[in-house]
């Protein structure tokens, strides 16, 4: 009997040193080295967003594919479409290599579409989950992986506009009770959205049509997810001030419900306020 006793109590620890094991990778995906070392697995699709910059701001800023392959410690990754005009990178070709170890990267470069390889700096962020890779010179990688975007992707038609307050809770209705809209994901990476408020007519006079802009939002660009937020480089805007900035928006998903929030804004009267979006999916 003290035998068995003995032999369940040591299961239990086994057990529970098993699922803290479990508990502390959360996530993070690994492989474990024949050296015994611990490093990232990086295997599979990631989102790419490129940022050019330098001398080659030409090319762009621009949603991209890559997918990485990865033996032991070293990884290669290339291209999985062709990078939008002017930027030459073509469908399959090299654009990283690398060595990582047990903290993140021992050695990162971006490979151009020339050919050409450039050290760089690898950062890897949270549970690895996110990487961004810059080589100084010309250009910033932010990956994401692919299945981070996969509950935003489809049309989400609006439901409600509202301000909230942060003081007191308070909410009010700047577009009115029943304002008009679409959210639009697209599993490339692109994202679109126009809001309209609610009662809008058709302009007789040019202050009518300057009078609309305050009840119009409208604005598209590549997107990415950060655990749960999108940003959206913004590339045309209703407003021409948003663009090539970076729109941050929190969200939750619940069922067929998005729910899209700002961050917390000065308004008028010095009071903390956010913009909190609700839209449903449209089937």
């Amino acid at each position: 009997m003290g035998k068995k006793i003995f032999a369940m109590f040591v299961c239990s620890i086994v057990l529970m040193m098993f699922v803290s094991t479990l508990n502390g990778q959360g996530s993070k995906k690994t492989i474990t080295l024949p050296n015994g070392e611990v490093v990232l697995n990086l295997s599979g699709d990631w989102d790419a967003f490129v940022e050019n910059y330098g001398d080659h701001t030409r090319f762009g800023i621009y949603p991209q594919v890559f997918r990485i392959t990865q033996t032991g410690n070293t990884f290669n990754a290339i291209r999985l479409k062709n990078n939008p005009p002017p930027s030459p990178g073509r469908a399959g070709s090299p654009v990283l290599r690398g060595e990582l170890e047990t903290n993140g990267f021992k050695a990162v470069w971006l490979i151009h579409s020339s050919g050409g390889s450039y050290p760089s700096k690898g950062q890897v962020i949270g549970d690895g989950k996110k990487i961004v890779i810059d080589d100084g010179i010309t250009a910033k990688v932010t990956l994401t992986r692919s299945e981070d975007r996969t509950p935003l992707v489809g049309m989400w038609r609006l439901l409600t506009f509202q301000v909230e307050y942060q003081a007191t809770g308070e909410r009010e209705y700047p577009m009115g009770m029943a304002p008009t809209g679409y959210l639009l994901f697209l599993p490339e990476g692109r994202m679109a959205v126009v809001i309209t408020g609610e009662g809008r007519k058709a302009p007789a006079t040019d202050q009518d049509r300057a009078g609309l802009f305050n009840s119009l939002v409208a604005y598209t660009g590549p997107y990415r997810v950060d655990g749960d937020k999108w940003i959206t480089t913004v590339e045309v805007s209703a407003n021409p001030a948003s663009v090539r900035t970076e729109q941050v928006r929190m969200f939750q998903i619940s069922g067929d419900r998005l729910q899209e929030a700002t961050g917390w804004l000065s308004r008028p009267g010095n009071r903390m306020a956010r913009f909190v979006i609700t839209y449903e999916r449209v089937k």
